[in-house]
């Protein structure tokens, strides 16, 4: 499991900001701004992770990224744990193994069970049981998410900007030196 954590440090800016809109203004102009951040990174972490591992990107947005709100950021949880051979592609069963996408996996053999669960297992020896489901390492994780939260923070100040900029807007106010 990583996590990248998401807040906007910069005090200083929020109190100088107060003068030209409210308190309130500014602190729901600062939660769309991290929302949105939170968001994007997500968006990121799937679509890079997919084109690393050739995995579909909704193995990862659906099951592996998630969101939680603090009180005052975000944090986007990713989970490292193996992606099982069912997420990854279409199964097809070969002679000497089993595929799911461009992955193989020598010896082992594509099975649906009786929950209705189609995947690739292979058996732990010779006997007939037991047998275990197959997956694919994450192994280009680190590299991803260290990519991805090294340019959040400018993407952290563009949509604080934007979000700013909006409040002026609705109060009647557009400054454009926001």
């Amino acid at each position: 499991m990583i996590n990248i954590v998401i807040q906007l440090d910069s005090k200083e800016a929020l109190t100088l900001l107060n003068n030209l809109v409210s308190g309130k203004q500014v602190e729901s102009a600062r939660r769309r701004s991290l929302k949105k951040t939170a968001t994007w990174a997500k968006g990121q972490i799937a679509s890079l992770m997919a084109q690393d591992t050739q995995i579909p990107r909704r193995a990862f947005a659906d099951f592996r990224i998630k969101t939680k709100a603090l009180p005052d950021g975000y944090v986007v949880w990713f989970g490292t744990l193996p992606i099982a051979a069912a997420y990854v592609g279409n199964l097809r069963q070969a002679a000497t193994g089993a595929f799911a996408r461009d992955y193989f996996w020598e010896g082992a053999f594509v099975a649906t069970m009786k929950s209705g669960h189609r995947s690739i297992f292979k058996r732990a020896g010779d006997e007939r049981k037991p047998i275990y489901e197959q997956a694919v390492a994450l192994v280009t994780s680190s590299k991803v998410i260290r990519q991805v939260s090294e340019g959040t923070g400018a993407i952290l100040t563009t949509k604080m900007a934007q979000e700013l900029r909006y409040e002026l807007f609705r109060q009647g106010r557009s400054d454009e030196s926001v």
